[in-house]
């Protein structure tokens, strides 16, 4: 079966938003990276590029029209750039190989680009990792795009 053809998707309107459930907006942001970067169709839920924080039925499909919409929101701004970096890579070509697992990170690539994710927020322990299984050359930099 081709999962690449199957929805990922962040949040919906049947089930409190993750900011709801969980306030770590770091968190939230390797959410959105798996998402959009993982194999399949990534589908953002409307206010999640705004922080919108919605609980239970109806309280998780906040009007988006009477927000204020901000394009200069920082989760705005972190969609938007990776979304575009989702774009130059053409992450839809290219299987997703697995590069590291643990019980609080994990590392994939799709093509050249590397993603390195945790689950320990914004209030946890810095994450290193050597990773030998990937694609690169010796020496080959790569860059973070948030930084």
């Amino acid at each position: 079966k081709d999962t690449s053809v199957l929805c990922s998707f962040d949040n919906n309107h049947d089930q409190p938003r993750f900011l709801n459930l969980n306030s770590d907006q770091w968190l939230f942001r390797n959410h959105m990276v798996w998402t959009l970067f993982s194999e399949g169709i990534p589908i953002i839920y409307y206010g999640d590029e705004q922080g919108f924080n919605g609980g239970n039925d109806p309280y998780n499909r906040e009007p988006l029209w009477t927000s204020g919409y901000n394009t200069k929101a920082d989760l705005y701004q972190f969609l938007k750039t990776t979304i575009a970096a989702r774009k130059k890579a053409e992450v839809w070509d290219y299987d997703q190989v697995e590069r590291w697992v643990d019980d609080t990170f994990y590392a994939f690539t799709r093509g050249n680009t590397l993603i390195a994710l945790t689950n320990v927020g914004n209030n946890g322990a810095t994450q290193e990792r050597t990773i030998t299984y990937h694609p690169y050359s010796v020496g080959t930099k790569l860059c973070n795009i948030y930084w």
